[in-house]
């Protein structure tokens, strides 16, 4: 095993409500599975060049982006996208659940989900120079979406209240954490050439306009019809009412239909008290200051 990586693990904390400790991979908590994947994967790991990645933290508009970049590498194959589940046409790489020997096998151009951090990814997809797109979202949102998905989620079904979890994801204990550095090692490389950094409330705000640049990052021309088709297909509840991209009762979600919740912006005011939001505030200016990376929390 490389020596790039350091493994430990923190003691799970009942005052936050934890079932579970958290796994660490330098500086990030990543769930066990992700952990193994780098253990088995990363050296081995082949790439091709052709590859189109859809990368984030988790909860930041990440299934949304997924449907958009399939239908558009798929020339608006509707019924493909209707009939064909998502983490089939587009594989959770690191998941457990994620037949590996499939993805390796899968036909040429793959698209590909990961919620590994830049530091983190196999270095094969670096070295080839993949094309890879990031979305984040502003960590208001992304906290109070988050722990809804955790309330859901088998695996952890989180019994702690939002003020609990605040503080997990607050001191960087949720997995996948700490959300600023995910996003942070991204930002640094947004002028990449194949690199594309998009903001949920940029796609909120002004879809047609971002589904034309998306197009253009993947060397794709949207008719007139073809935006139309995908913004109706990939609205927030049509998607919400598709069973080809919400999880299905035998996964790791408990209540079928429950993966999609709002899709707001703004959705934070009904959970955040002021004292996290100046606690939040003064961690983005610290961990942010000079990078130039800024959130929206309101439309």
């Amino acid at each position: 095993m490389t020596a790039k990586f350091q493994f430990s693990n923190l003691p799970k904390d009942e005052k936050l409500a934890e079932s579970f400790d958290v796994y660490l991979c330098n500086e990030f908590s990543l769930p066990s599975f992700a952990i193994k994947f780098i253990q088995e994967e990363y050296e081995t790991y082949e790439a091709r060049n052709d590859d189109i990645y859809v990368v984030s933290y988790p909860k930041t508009g990440t299934t949304w982006l997924q449907e958009i970049v399939y239908l558009i590498h798929s020339n608006v194959d509707i019924k493909s996208a209707l009939t064909l589940g998502l983490n089939k046409r587009f594989p959770y790489i690191e998941h457990s659940m994620t037949n590996f020997s499939e993805v390796k096998n899968m036909g040429s151009p793959r698209l590909l989900k990961t919620h590994l951090p830049y530091s983190c990814l196999p270095e094969d997809i670096l070295q080839k120079q993949c094309k890879m797109i990031y979305i984040t979202r502003n960590p208001r949102d992304v906290a109070v979406s988050y722990y809804h998905f955790a309330c859901m989620l088998k695996e952890t079904q989180y019994k702690g209240n939002f003020e609990q979890f605040f503080q997990r994801f607050y001191f960087d204990r949720t997995t996948y954490s700490p959300f600023l550095l995910h996003n942070l090692e991204f930002w640094n490389h947004r002028n990449d050439k194949n690199v594309l950094f998009l903001f949920y409330e940029d796609l909120k705000r002004d879809i047609t306009s971002n589904l034309k640049k998306i197009a253009a990052f993947l060397d794709h021309k949207l008719s007139p019809e073809d935006l139309i088709s995908i913004k109706e297909h990939t609205d927030f509840k049509s998607m919400a009412k598709t069973e080809s991209t919400a999880l299905s009762e035998d996964s790791s979600i408990g209540n079928k239909g429950s993966f999609y919740r709002k899709g707001q912006v703004g959705d934070w005011k009904n959970y955040f008290t002021q004292d996290m939001i100046q606690m939040l505030d003064d961690k983005v200016n610290e961990v942010l200051k000079d990078s130039g990376l800024q959130y929206t929390y309101e439309l």
